[in-house]
């Protein structure tokens, strides 16, 4: 009886680890979300830039272990083709 409830809780414990260390549960399940991550690039093992659509404007973002910095405000207009199919609201219906 006690090896079969440890077997379980081992189970239970390597799927949630499993799902936090790929963040299966913080990807965003609504197409129509106001906060979009459009594009993510890293540059590191804990440095990316992302572009990141608020309603209907588009950030640069480095993102870092220490915090988050907007590196400028994108031009959605000027944006690349691949951003537009990406993020437009337009898309997602």
């Amino acid at each position: 009886m006690v090896v079969s409830l440890t077997l379980v809780l081992a189970v239970l414990a390597g799927v949630l680890y499993a799902l936090k260390r790929w963040n299966v549960w913080l990807k965003p399940s609504r197409q129509d979300s106001w906060i979009q991550v459009v594009e993510r690039h890293p540059l590191g093992p804990r440095q990316s830039l992302m572009v990141v659509r608020v309603r209907h404007e588009l950030f640069l973002l480095a993102v870092s272990t220490q915090g988050v910095q907007m590196l400028s405000r994108l031009d959605p207009d000027e944006a690349p083709v691949s951003l537009e199919k990406e993020a437009s609201p337009a898309s997602a219906s």
